[in-house]
């Protein structure tokens, strides 16, 4: 029996993704914008009837691109590269007429092992999964939720304020002790922002107590960071982190 032959798109995606070699932060964009010309090849196959192949390809890519964040010393740029891979890969999927509920399967599978959150607004802005996002979220502990990238979680937590109020509350709040609990001073104005957010949203939900609980733990734990926690009293008093 013959050997099968590669797709030579499969060679194409391997060669841009340099496997094995690691890429510093001021040539992070360079390499997206390499693998950007191979994502448009691999776009038209789906245009050229050919989505069962494109389907293939996307899923051989996705795996490559999240390898590479290991790789790289700024994940930023490959985040958004690998959301619209995702983006790709279900277009791919539904023009190759490949059933809606293995898509969604398969993306929450992905979201079980993924270190980095780069799923989870996948599943929520494009298969429009927005009941089954939010059963994760209160599903996931919070030390889970905040160990997710604020890539995914934000956007996630925005399309959730109008659909789950509790657990858009609970995105926030991951999203700011992330910040805050890593001790990134220079985006507490961020991680400020984000507990208002989440004020709002566990009393619109009707669950106060739960902020409540939130605001014990802050002063408790981040007691020493005065400058941060006087903004912070700021909020607990229903007045904006951005006033004098």
């Amino acid at each position: 029996m013959s050997r099968r032959t590669e797709d030579p798109l499969v060679a194409e995606i391997r060669h841009a993704l340099m496997p094995g070699r690691f890429v510093k932060w001021d040539a992070v964009s360079g390499l997206v914008d390499n693998l950007d010309q191979v994502h448009t090849r691999v776009e038209r196959s789906v245009k050229a009837v050919e989505a069962a192949r494109a389907v293939r390809l996307y899923e051989v890519f996705l795996t490559g691109v999240y390898a590479k964040i290991e790789e790289a010393d700024d994940e930023g740029d490959l985040a958004n590269l690998f959301h619209r891979l995702i983006c790709g890969w279900i277009q791919a999927r539904q023009a190759a007429g490949q059933p809606f509920e293995e898509t969604v399967s398969q993306l929450l599978n992905w979201m079980k092992n993924d270190d980095y959150g780069f799923c989870h607004d996948s599943l929520c802005v494009k298969a429009k999964e927005w009941e089954r996002l939010a059963q994760l979220v209160h599903s996931d502990t919070a030390e889970e939720l905040e160990s997710l990238s604020h890539y995914c979680t934000e956007p996630a937590a925005k399309v959730l304020a109008k659909k789950d109020a509790l657990a858009a509350a609970k995105l926030y709040r991951g999203l700011a002790l992330r910040i805050v609990n890593t001790g990134k001073s220079n985006y507490y104005r961020e991680a400020l922002g984000h507990f208002e957010n989440a004020r709002d949203l566990y009393h619109a939900a009707g669950h106060a107590a739960e902020w409540q609980s939130l605001v014990r733990t802050v002063r408790v734990v981040h007691s020493r960071k005065s400058g941060f926690l006087s903004a912070f009293e700021r909020i607990v008093s229903d007045k904006s982190h951005s006033s004098s």
